[in-house]
């Protein structure tokens, strides 16, 4: 681990960084010099840039930029080419074959030609990105053979991966409809072969070179990368200055001051951040998919006991979510595992009356809980509209409001209710779901949620050939869950931006792609 607090990189980038770098507005009487500075306000701490550690929103926002995958979810939620230009699948569905395009080179470190990039370097990555303890592991581990040994520390390199010229060829353990879904995450993104386990930062392939990242200051810089194999808008920012800034209140003087040029920032921030940035700013929300929920943890008591299916099914059955809905100022209400269209009927709705009784079957001791609540404004509020909304129904809830260390208590299961979100990186059932998968312990499933009949649902739903056969063993998975309720699921809340001008700056999976930003 570096010992430094702020990790500064040599070389090329080090020389870019002292350049005077601009970004000019589409409008003839505007333009500005200096960096495109950019708030990332009570969005989560950046601990880490590296793509197999970074997980959650703030750094993976930047991860997303810096570097590559074999391919990415589009802006239009497709799945596209990224460092693959191209692949194939065997008529069994276990062999899938990825050919490299052609011509992309690693960010220089240091004086000398950029490395291009090679298939060991993928081949290596992914072996990187389960070696390292996380989510990588959990999106391959039961899908790509030799992933298993490398987890148990039997082995460095998978074995269900091999390089055939300019191809990677993945040999899985059972036929796949979703592998595109798996590897289209920021945890599986690209590096050199060799890069460390820990330590500064990899090099990426991505639109923007890392110039500094100083934790102390929670401030990231980027700079545009002139070797990029991808086409870069006009309008890109040259250099880009991150800021993580913990506070809602923080941010808004930000605003007021004119300090930022963009900033992104939740639900509970819009009436301080309107008013703060006055008609400097344009506001508006921007998609993405994220879902809020509380985690159950069936390790513990109640949960882990007879009662803890009925228990989640009244935690579950007494939320208003429409009031939840108006009290956040914007989103959509979601009672279910998957808050996208056509699976409406896969909810619970506001049913106190059900809810009392299933309560008064409870006993007294087990209808006493405490929740662990994300260290953001907008978890406060969502927590305190809860615990009143239970209380109609007999269920008493403490909130602990977490700090710093919310996510890793969570991680270690070190909670009984934990309120926090959800995000894939893919908005399709598979990826809803994946995180209640026995592999997928501890981290995304923190439920530690292990149920044979969803898994057996679950594995045919993402092997079985036919739509009609796949939507019927969907059903029986998304049943499983809402008859267990290892969750409760509440909202998919507004997300907000606010730039000094109109603009248009395309999204994957809710991430921002500044190459592609345009001013309107």
């Amino acid at each position: 681990m570096p010992t430094r607090r702020s990790v500064l990189l040599g070389g090329a980038a080090a020389a870019a960084a002292t350049a005077a770098g601009f970004w000019a507005l589409s409008t003839p009487d505007r333009e500005r010099r200096g960096p495109f500075r950019v708030g990332l306000i009570a969005r989560g701490e950046i601990a880490t840039l590296d793509p197999a550690q970074a997980a959650t929103e703030s750094p993976i926002s930047m991860v997303w930029n810096i570097y590559d995958r074999l391919v990415q979810v589009g802006a239009d939620g497709r799945i596209e080419p990224r460092l693959a230009q191209e692949w194939s699948v065997s008529t069994d569905r276990r062999e899938w074959r990825f050919r490299l395009r052609e011509g992309v080179t690693f960010h220089p470190t240091g004086p000398g030609a950029a490395k291009p990039l090679t298939p060991a370097d993928v081949v290596y990555s992914l072996a990187r990105a389960v070696r390292i303890p996380g989510y990588g592991r959990t999106l391959l581990v039961d899908v790509l053979q030799g992933v298993a040994e490398v987890v148990a520390g039997q082995a460095r390199s998978i074995s269900g991966l091999r390089v055939e010229g300019n191809e990677i060829v993945f040999s899985l353990l059972n036929p796949s409809n979703f592998l595109l879904d798996r590897l289209a995450t920021s945890f599986l993104s690209i590096v050199p072969e060799g890069s460390p386990d820990e330590g500064n930062p990899a090099p990426g392939t991505g639109a923007y070179q890392l110039v500094s990242f100083d934790r102390a200051q929670q401030t990231v810089t980027l700079r545009r990368y002139p070797g990029h194999w991808n086409e870069v808008s006009r309008d890109a920012p040259e250099t880009i200055v991150v800021r993580a800034i913990t506070s809602e209140a923080l941010g808004a003087s930000e605003l007021r001051s004119g300090g930022l040029d963009y900033a992104e920032f939740n639900s509970s921030a819009l009436s301080v951040m309107r008013a703060q940035a006055g008609s400097a700013y344009h506001i508006e929300e921007y998609p993405h998919t994220e879902l809020r929920l509380i985690a159950l943890n069936q390790t513990r008591a109640p949960f882990n006991g007879s009662h803890g299916p009925a228990l989640g099914k009244a935690l579950n059955l007494s939320i208003d979510r429409a009031a939840l809905v108006g009290r956040l100022g914007g989103g959509a209400a979601s009672g279910g595992p998957v808050p996208v269209a056509g699976f409406e009927g896969k909810q619970y709705v506001l049913d106190r009356g059900r809810a009392r009784v299933i309560v008064a079957s409870i006993p007294a001791e087990d209808r006493i809980l405490e929740m662990l609540v994300e260290p953001v404004d907008e978890a406060r509020m969502i927590a305190e509209l809860l615990v009143r909304q239970w209380a109609e129904v007999g269920l008493s809830v403490r909130p602990v409001y977490g700090r710093g260390d919310f996510f890793p208590k969570a991680a270690a299961g070190e909670y009984q209710m934990a309120l926090a979100y959800y995000g894939p990186y893919v908005p399709s059932p598979e990826q809803y779901l994946w995180m209640y998968r026995a592999a997928a312990i501890p981290i995304p499933n923190v439920m530690r949620f292990n149920d044979p009949a969803f898994e057996a649902a679950f594995a045919e739903y993402v092997t079985v050939e036919g739509d009609g056969a796949q939507q019927a063993a969907l059903a029986r998975a998304l049943d499983q869950l809402l008859e267990k309720a290892p969750t409760v699921w509440i909202v998919k809340p507004p997300r907000l931006r606010a730039s000094t001008s109109a603009m248009t700056l395309p999204r994957s999976a809710g991430l921002p792609i500044y190459a592609g930003l345009r001013w309107d």
